[in-house]
């Protein structure tokens, strides 16, 4: 099965906000104000689509396995995946906190357990490499796809659904320790929708499928009438970003997919195709990125040109840095990995 190029747009797209969010946040530290305009700060957004454009290709995944292939292959492969690369940077960071406590994350109210950052357990601090919170909640993910393949194929809609409902239901549960935290937490409802979008995509017939899309695509009249202010709509603080920025991310899939044709042809996105083949190896490297960058304008070359033009250049070494460390590392790291599995799994040839 192809590509799907739009999906890889969104990827880019979503990679893109979250390292200017984060550019937001670095110039105020180097430079002791926000010189850059308010928008950025809306960069947070990127994790609620990789949110939901993660939940599409895992469907995607279950949908194109094997009946042969184990549930344990389904999560191997994703373990593979996104393991071996996050560890290079969380022990690099782990590493410089040993030579420089206040540097590397002084903003923490506890120092975070290494195991528990490593294997993206759930802890009461984020993990070593703070973009990991995020990690942790895709690990969960894959954990429950995991469990209900094991269960059976045919189960899992009802299953998700159900659990959908009680996310909306409970809306979190606070006070339990941090997995429980985790596991009732609505912004789970980002991937599940994802889920429901690669059920239409994968099963239905074209003519059907884009206008499954195009209603799908319909639910961010919801938090635009919310966000603008135009009628008053009651949403519990707890659904408050999946009813908002959660919706928004699903609906800009539904029409990225709708228009996938478009995209494919469009010349102009192949820079943010490349961004998203990458955009994993950015997101887990940017932080360390804007910080060389920033610490040597303005502290070594003693250089400050006007925010945008500074924030361009950042942004560009920052997405040099990821390509490289996506061909460097990530990619050798991960072919690595996935060899290892097969060659120590059972074979499955008499």
């Amino acid at each position: 099965m192809k590509t799907i190029v739009s999906i890889q747009v969104l990827r880019g797209i979503a990679v893109s906000m979250v390292v200017l969010y984060h550019t937001y946040a670095v110039q105020q530290k180097y430079f002791g104000s926000n010189q850059l305009p308010d928008i950025f700060s809306l960069g947070f957004w990127g994790v609620d689509i990789f949110f939901v454009v993660s939940g599409f290709v895992m469907y995607k995944s279950v949908y194109r396995q094997r009946s042969k292939d184990s549930p344990l292959s389904f999560l191997m492969a994703r373990v593979t995946r996104i393991y071996p690369a996050y560890w290079v940077v969380t022990l690099v960071i782990f590493a410089a906190a040993q030579f420089s406590p206040t540097l590397i994350n002084s903003s923490y109210e506890g120092t975070p357990s290494l195991l528990r950052s490593l294997l993206l357990f759930p802890d009461h601090t984020l993990p070593w490499l703070n973009v990991g919170w995020s990690l942790i909640y895709e690990m969960w993910f894959y954990l429950l796809l995991f469990f209900l393949l094991a269960l059976g194929r045919r189960a899992m809609p009802l299953i998700l659904a159900i659990y959908a409902g009680l996310l909306v239901a409970t809306g979190g549960i606070d006070d339990r320790g941090p997995t429980v935290e985790l596991i009732s937490d609505p912004l789970v409802l980002e991937f599940l929708s994802g889920f429901l979008i690669g059920s239409v995509y994968f099963n239905t017939e074209d003519h059907r499928r884009q206008g499954f899309l195009f209603c799908i695509s319909l639910v961010a009249i919801v938090p635009i009438v919310h966000l603008m202010g135009t009628a008053s709509i009651n949403v519990p603080e707890s659904l408050e970003r999946f009813s908002t920025f959660g919706l928004l991310a699903a609906s800009i899939t539904a029409v990225a997919l709708l228009i996938d044709g478009a995209i494919e042809r469009t010349r102009l996105l192949q820079p943010v195709v490349a961004i998203g083949e990458a955009s994993y190896s950015i997101y887990l490297t940017h932080v360390i990125a804007l910080n060389l960058f920033y610490l040597a304008s303005s502290r070594i070359v003693d250089i400050q040109p006007p925010a945008a033009l500074m924030a361009i250049f950042c942004f560009g070494f920052v997405a040099f840095f990821g390509n490289l460390y996506y061909r460097c590392v990530e990619t050798p790291l991960t072919r690595a990995a996935q060899n290892l599995v097969e060659r120590s799994s059972p074979s499955t040839v008499p």
